[in-house]
Order: structure tokens, then C-alpha cells, then sequence
């Protein structure tokens, strides 16, 4: 499990090379309408069905695309524009967040919902989780995972729910819910240090993972 703690291009090109199919010399090329297709090294290409002109990996768009689609699909220049992240301040679920979008070589591979919300009763942190997890549960079905991470295994705070908000706020357990579709691993967390809390939702493209994990190990 993998918790963790980015422009004008034209998009008037017919295809956006995405990623190497699993024929040698094919590739996988994404329409203007958004649909998914293989080009064979012939020069003949063909749609491919699993995906359609509506479906995406992370908001709108699909892994492997350039920031360029991200920031066509949002409809506004970056909030926040540095290194490979770039980021914009919206709402989900009514609630304030940025949603960022990772990149590596100008490929997205992983996407963050950060949210904003702030409040003195740290309980109410968990009750935003829990309807995060309710809506989450409502597109991707039954979480693969759901589980409180504990510190101390025999935490005398496990079996006190009214003082959880606080137990998270200073890093003694972490909730984390997960999700997987065929593309795409999924990561609820509510996690906090220093009385501050953290609550994230993180998407991660299953075959472009490698990616991020090549470039951060070329950093040492």
C-alpha cells in the first residue's frame, strides 16, 4: 500500500501518443474525442472498445495524457504551477480542496484531492472521511480495504471514538480506506502530526507507476 505525500500545448492534433501497446512496434493513441486506439506499426489503427469517449482515470482525463488535457479539462490556467505538480483550488462534496495533477516527462501518473476544510471539533475531520468514503463507495463499489492504523496496537484510545479526531490529530492512527479499478489504485486517508490534520483522496495509474518510482530513485 502506497500512501503519499505540473502549459499551453495544442490540441488541435488528431492522436496524443500515450503509452507502448503490448504488440511490439503498436502503440496505444488517444482520439480528439477522447476515445482510446491502437495504431499498428502498418499504419492501419483501430478503436479499442474497453474505453469510451466518456471514460477517464482521475476527474476528466486519462493517465498517460499531457498537462495540456488536464488543464483543457478544468477550464482555467493552474492555481499552481511548479516542477511536475500542477494544481487547481475547486470543490468537491461542497467542501474547499485543491485537486492536483502529478507528472513525469509530461505524462500524468498520479492525481491528489487535498481538502481544506478546517474545524475545532477534530471529529469532524472523521465525519468528512466518512462521506468522502460513502461517495467514493458509490462510484467504485466496495472498498478493497478500510482499516484504522494504530501506533500503539493496545492504544487505550481504540475503544473511545469520541477522542479519535484527537488521536489522529496528533498521529497516533491513521484511517485509510482503499479502492482498485482495472487502471487505477485508490487511497482514502485521514492522517494528522503536530495537531493538524491531513485528509486526502490519492489516485495512482497502475501501469505508469513505475514511472514516478524510476524518477524518485534517480534522485539519490
Amino acid at each position: 500500500m502506497r500512501i503519499q505525500s505540473s502549459i499551453h500545448l495544442s490540441l488541435f492534433f488528431l492522436f496524443l501518443v500515450v503509452s507502448t501497446a503490448t504488440a511490439i512496434g503498436d502503440e496505444k493513441i488517444i482520439l480528439y474525442d477522447g476515445r482510446v486506439a491502437v495504431l499498428y506499426d502498418n499504419g492501419t489503427w483501430k478503436v479499442v472498445q474497453d474505453k469510451s469517449a466518456n471514460s477517464s482515470d482521475f476527474r476528466n482525463v486519462l493517465w498517460g495524457t499531457p498537462r495540456a488535457a488536464a488543464i483543457s479539462s478544468e477550464g482555467k490556467k493552474p492555481d499552481y504551477d511548479k516542477d511536475n505538480v500542477i494544481a487547481f483550488q475547486t470543490k468537491v462534496a461542497g467542501i474547499d480542496c485543491f485537486v492536483a495533477y502529478y507528472y513525469v516527462d509530461d505524462r500524468l501518473v498520479r492525481g491528489r484531492y487535498i481538502f481544506q476544510s478546517r474545524h475545532t471539533n477534530y471529529n469532524d475531520y472523521i465525519d468528512d472521511y466518512n462521506n468522502a468514503k460513502t461517495i467514493l463507495e458509490g462510484k467504485y463499489g466496495k472498498s478493497s480495504s478500510s482499516k484504522q492504523v494504530w501506533k500503539d496496537d493496545n492504544s487505550i484510545w481504540k475503544k473511545e471514538p469520541t477522542h479519535w479526531g484527537q488521536q489522529i490529530s496528533s498521529g497516533n492512527v491513521t484511517f485509510v480506506t482503499s479502492w482498485e479499478t482495472n487502471t487505477t489504485e485508490i487511497y482514502l486517508s485521514l492522517s494528522g502530526k503536530d495537531f493538524d490534520i491531513g485528509h486526502i483522496v490519492e489516485y495512482y495509474s497502475k501501469e505508469l507507476q513505475y514511472l514516478e518510482n524510476s524518477k524518485q530513485a534517480n534522485e539519490f
